[in-house]
């Protein structure tokens, strides 16, 4: 179906007006619920997180507060902002024009919404859900985009505090993008990046949560990292609950890594081991103690980051073979 066709389609369905925007289906649940929208003036696709009570749209304004600071910074690999909608202050679109053989949709309940850049092909939670362990050197050449993604954020004075592969999307062309900046805070260069909220997805947040009065922002981001290279290279994720009960988690609290990857060895039935550059480099980034976290600029610096990478053009089709492979299933 060419653009006009779809064009043509969609304003003959009737789908619910958001300001300029139609309506269309629900592509992402969450906090928030995320639907795909069309834009019927220039013609284009996009995803808008939207809150339907005031009493809870604060963060999305908040959110939307940091995205539109990013996007002036122009850092590579985040999502990128359109425009916030706030119904109390937005007025209704002149612009919204449709010929008279389509009726006046009806207005779409709101409070709130951010539109975004829409980024079709998934998440890399997706991938790894369908695909399971991905192959070392597409596992690197991410991981490795990732790091330099996040690195530019701490360089501008911001951490993300909630990166997990739900939150790193494909856009058309197949390359990374960041999104979901809700837990995002920015801090002071010269003054350090010292925080105190405890908010995050359990299964990312680092055991300083648990215990410590405030933390490294930028080293929440450093163990998040970790946890989604072992996503990416193993395929499942490398404990429940970083605390010392947790039975995975417990050897990096006691200082046995090495009881750690035998864990894992015999859960998996792994009987070739892993390699001891991944290993290292895992022990690392979800060190116990922060401060002993690599920073992201000095990620790129491990052995197993220097192994072989696929360059942009080559990644691009081979991430664009295993999601069409993933989509013919």
């Amino acid at each position: 179906m060419n653009n006009q066709d779809f064009h043509s389609k969609i304003l003959a369905m009737n789908y619910r007006r958001m300001e300029k925007y139609l309506v269309l289906q629900t592509i992402g649940k969450g906090l928030h619920k995320v639907k795909l929208v069309y834009d019927p003036i220039n013609k284009k696709k996009y995803a808008a997180k939207i809150c339907k009570t005031s009493f809870k749209k604060s963060g999305l304004i908040r959110e939307a507060s940091y995205l539109e600071k990013l996007g002036k910074l122009s850092i590579p690999h985040t999502l990128q902002f359109i425009e916030i909608l706030d119904k109390e202050e937005v007025k209704k679109s002149s612009q919204f024009l449709l010929q008279d053989k389509w009726k006046v949709p009806q207005d779409y309940d709101y409070s709130v919404a951010i539109i975004l850049e829409l980024a079709p092909n998934g998440t890399l939670f997706d991938l790894i859900l369908d695909k399971g362990p991905l192959e070392e050197k597409i596992a690197r050449s991410i991981f490795r985009k990732l790091v330099l993604a996040v690195a530019d954020l701490h360089d501008n004075g911001y951490v993300h505090k909630d990166l997990k592969p739900e939150n790193i999307l494909l856009d058309e062309d197949f390359q990374l993008k960041i999104g979901d900046f809700g837990l995002c805070e920015q801090f002071d260069l010269l003054r350090g990046d010292k925080m105190t909220s405890k908010v995050g997805t359990e299964n990312y947040i680092p055991p300083e949560f648990y215990d410590c009065q405030s933390y490294s922002g930028t080293k929440v981001d450093v163990f998040g990292l970790g946890v989604i290279l072992f996503l990416l290279v193993i395929g499942s994720p490398p404990f429940f609950k970083a605390t010392q009960n947790d039975p995975f988690y417990k050897y990096f609290v006691q200082g046995k890594t090495d009881s750690f990857w035998q864990a894992f060895e015999k859960k998996l039935r792994r009987q070739q081991g892993f390699k001891d550059s991944f290993k290292h480099l895992i022990e690392e980034l979800l060190s116990n103690n922060a401060d002993l976290r690599p920073t992201t600029k000095n990620v790129l610096g491990f052995n197993w980051m220097k192994e072989d990478i696929y360059s942009d053009h080559e990644l691009r089709a081979e991430l664009e073979k295993l999601i069409t492979s993933k989509e013919r299933e």
